[in-house]
């Protein structure tokens, strides 16, 4: 898109020369046959010299010779003007070639002044390139062969004294007449170039005009065949022109004296009428006939010009019209859903009989109504409001879902599209509208929203309503300077009542649940339940957090009466977390505090509430930190292990170790494995640092290994956590880290806490047992502080018990821990299984340890967790590690 440059001051010399570019013509308008035909005249010209300027040589007395060479000259340019081609250069040859034949002439002559006006006829005859490099070539030439051979030989120029004292003088003076001279010639040129543009926009405008127009001479042979008519009957132009119209008559008509032709010839224009013609295919078309006589310069006619124009769409259109009128009729009547017309005043104009059946009337009764009367009154105001709009053309059509009142009383849901109907002028007349019975759809969606909105189970509210619910109440609280409070509820050792009594007696207790703690609220109060065995209670109007904490409490004291499951009764406890708007607070932000204070009543004891104040938040923050740490840090390379050797209790080598995670953060330092292990197990995260766990802790015992080719390989313990005996494909893991370490996998021992052997079973043993069948050992850490039982040691593929510390601990003073230390050693001696001691400290430990027979120990007593470097390998008297 051009910028408008502002207004631009100019000056009248400027303003002269743009006005002479505009009238001056353009050139360039020839085609290149046009061009090339013209230009073979000046060649035949420029030859036509050749003998004129021997002989006018011989005529002068100028010598055979001389006469002969002069004659040369032009013969020569002729010769390349004849070889000359091209937009540019046959124009340039062919100006070149006359004006050195105009200035031979002139050398002939002697100078003579007459000789100079040949080059007023070159000048004139060079318009016919319509070119403006011949009037440059022209007027260059005459400058320079004035000027130059007129000072050199002035007599060979001219012929006047006056010119020969000053031949540059006398160039420009016959410079500037040749340019006069040749004014004519450029007129006559613009007129042309004038004409021809006229004639060119005439003949586009013809051949673009999607009419046929076409012209006959006199004796009716068709002279023009425009593109239009070319289309419009399937002859080409190369077809038609030279014959007549024979081929667009129809049969019926051939015979018939052309009466057309007879009266134009007359003078007489004939006005549009219709009439039948063929098309070359043979079919009919309907024209729009017009015919007028063309007449030459002096008015005397020479021709028929006629214009067809096919109406055979717009009859076809105005009959489809009439037939689409019939079937809106017919389709008005007797269409599946409601349609009506209904006026302006909102009285029914037109109805049918589906949505008379609709509302439960008849349809001349509804004629007798207004739609107002039938809309329920909580829409009419939305109807008004959008009929309102459509009237004030601010939009083209509305739909709308609403309600009528049937004739019964009870409500119908509709769908309502509406437009308006206007007269050509604009000013609107009625509306047009189509009404759907969707009473059962809107049934249906409202059942589906509340299915999305609210448990299945319990038919309380669900996260989604009850975030919605509890926004609001935040709204009317900042309105009236009320208060809120939330309360988020998890009910305590539910996953064992679930794996003990069955899914169907949790079910039992959750509903059982929610209708006790529905008891305890205000019906402006929410419940909902947002997860397993969680519920969250919105409250409004609550004055402060005492008022928060009575409540908390009646939750607490409610939950402790036992739930009748049918055959068994359950006492479960709940833990409570409490958080108050301040009146800032989100929705999302206010449930999250409540769920972190519920999470610190778990953490403190259960069976309990807690408020939620500005350290929850600190840790909720600090653990989210934690967690985007965390899952950086295999990336980063921030993980490492430490080794705790193993020793055999009987005579004191290292026999294996137990590889320990650890964490080291960029910018916090060390972080204990007590602080992102139950993390990395929440998120997940515990898979692929457990897959690193594996596959480092089997490279370093390949590096030792090559350290040490002669010493048998270390044992290697790893912990497993259930997420990853969860994993499908953990067997692969450990099998591809083996592969690809080349460790023995009787070297590597997987160990797995003891809780471990009581959740989903089945897949446990599956899982540990894919584990044993690719050769490595497994170990069941912290034995005897579970729930174990001599059946699972019996069902899992184990090979070691890991005797916990705090049995250990006890060992040399407390005989209670000194009698459970045996009888697991014993279990696992009469099970064929090694025992294994943690956490041994002391000498007395060691020795009540032997006495008991166990195998092996680890321990403080024998060195703390040491990076690979440090780990002794060879053996080593126990008496001197200690």
């Amino acid at each position: 898109m051009e910028r408008d440059p502002g207004p631009v001051l100019s000056s009248p010399s400027s303003s002269f020369v743009t006005r002479l570019r505009e009238w001056l013509p353009r050139g360039g308008g020839l085609r290149p046959e046009q061009l090339a035909g013209r230009h073979r005249w000046v060649v035949r010209l420029l030859w036509m010299h050749v003998p004129l300027a021997l002989a006018f040589g011989l005529v002068r007395h100028q010598g055979m010779q001389h006469s002969i060479a002069e004659a040369g000259i032009v013969a020569a340019f002729a010769l390349g003007a004849g070889w000359a081609r091209g937009r540019r250069l046959a124009p340039f040859a062919g100006s070149l070639g006359l004006v050195v034949a105009s200035s031979v002439l002139i050398h002939l002559a002697g100078g003579a002044t007459e000789a100079h006006f040949h080059f007023f006829v070159a000048v004139a005859v060079l318009t016919l390139y319509e070119e403006w490099v011949p009037f440059a070539v022209a007027l260059g030439y005459v400058l320079v062969h004035h000027g130059v051979v007129g000072k050199i030989d002035p007599a060979a120029v001219y012929s006047s004294p006056a010119a020969i004292a000053s031949p540059w003088t006398w160039a420009s003076i016959h410079a500037g007449f040749v340019l006069a001279a040749s004014a004519v010639s450029v007129v006559r040129w613009k007129v042309t170039e004038m004409s021809r543009a006229d004639a060119q926009r005439l003949s586009a405008i013809v051949e673009s005009s999607p009419d046929a127009i076409f012209s006959r001479s006199l004796d009716g042979k068709i002279q023009a065949w425009n593109r239009g008519a070319a289309l419009m009957f399937g002859f080409t132009a190369e077809e038609m022109i030279g014959g007549d119209v024979s081929p667009l008559l129809p049969p019926e008509r051939a015979a018939e004296p052309d009466g057309l032709m007879r009266r134009v010839r007359d003078g007489e224009s004939i006005e549009a009428f219709h009439t039948e013609r063929l098309r070359k295919v043979g079919s009919r078309v309907t024209v729009s006939l017009s015919a007028s006589p063309v007449r030459d310069v002096r008015g005397t006619i020479v021709g028929v010009a006629t214009i067809a124009r096919d109406v055979t769409l717009q009859e076809s259109a105005e009959r489809k019209v009439r037939e689409a009128e019939e079937r809106f009729r017919t389709a008005f009547d007797h269409a599946p859903i409601g349609m009506a017309l209904v006026g302006l005043d909102g009285r029914w104009l037109k109805v049918n009989e589906a949505l008379a059946h609709i509302v439960g009337y008849e349809p001349d009764q509804l004629l007798e109504m207004t739609f107002q009367e039938l809309t329920h009154p909580d829409d009419l105001d939305s109807d008004m409001a959008l009929l309102e709009r459509l009237m004030a053309d601010e939009i083209r059509h509305y739909q709308i879902e609403k309600r009528y009142i049937h004739r019964a009383g009870h409500e119908v849901w509709i769908r309502l599209h509406a437009s308006l109907v206007r007269d050509p002028s604009g000013t609107p007349l009625y509306r047009i509208t189509q009404v759907e019975d969707a009473t059962q759809r809107k049934q249906s969606e409202m059942m589906l929203t509340h299915m999305a909105m609210h448990d299945s189970l319990t038919g309380l509210p669900n996260r989604t309503l009850a975030l919605d619910r509890l926004g609001q109440a935040l709204a009317r609280s900042r309105r009236s300077r009320s208060g809120v409070a939330v309360l988020f509820c998890d009910l305590d050792r539910f996953k064992v009542i679930n794996d003990s009594l069955g899914h169907a007696a949790g079910d039992r207790l959750l509903v059982a649940a929610a209708a006790r703690l529905r008891a305890l609220l205000r019906p402006s109060d929410t419940i909902a339940r947002i997860g397993g065995d969680e519920f969250v209670l919105v409250c409004e109007d609550v004055e402060d957090r005492e008022g928060a904490e009575r409540i908390a409490q009646r939750v607490l004291g409610a939950m402790m009466e036992p739930f009748d499951l049918v055959q068994d009764q359950v006492v479960v406890g709940t833990s409570v977390g409490v958080a108050c708007a301040d009146g800032t607070t989100s929705a999302e932000d206010l449930i999250r505090d409540a769920d972190a204070a519920m999470y610190r009543a778990k953490e403190t004891g259960r069976n309990r509430y807690e408020l939620f104040d500005a350290s929850l938040r600190t840790e909720a923050v600090s653990r989210l930190q934690t967690e985007q740490d965390l899952r950086k840090a295999i990336d980063r390379d921030e993980f490492s292990l430490r080794y705790q050797p193993l020793i055999d209790l009987e005579d004191g080598t290292t026999v294996g170790v137990e590889a320990l995670l650890r964490w080291e953060h960029p910018t916090r330092g060390t972080i204990a494995p007590m602080e992102f292990i139950p993390l990395a197990e929440d998120t997940g995260l515990i898979v692929p640092i457990g897959t690193w766990v594996i596959r480092e802790a089997c490279r370093q015992a390949k590096a030792w290994r090559d350290q040490n080719p002669s010493r048998p390989q270390l044992r290697i313990a790893v912990n497993l956590s259930a997420r990853q005996l969860a994993q499908t494909d953990l067997a692969g893991v450990v099998a591809r880290a083996l592969a690809e370490t080349g460790t023995d996998p009787s070297n590597l021992v997987l160990e797995i806490t003891e809780s471990v052997l009581t959740d989903d079973t089945e897949a446990t043993v599956e899982a540990l047992r894919a584990l044993k069948a690719l050769g490595v050992r497994l170990s069941v850490d912290d034995f005897g502080t579970g729930y174990s039982s001599l059946l699972y040691l019996k069902r899992f593929p184990v090979d070691i018990l890991k005797v916990d510390r705090s049995f250990v601990e006890g060992l040399g003073t407390d005989p209670e821990d000194s009698a459970i230390v045996a009888g697991v050693v014993g279990l696992a001696r009469t099970l064929g299984l090694t025992t294994v001691a943690e956490g041994v400290e002391t000498e007395k430990q060691l020795d009540a340890l032997r006495e008991l027979g166990c195998e092996f120990a680890q321990g403080f007593l024998f060195a703390k967790p040491q990076l690979p470097e440090e780990v002794q390998i060879a053996a080593a008297d126990i008496r001197v590690l200690a």
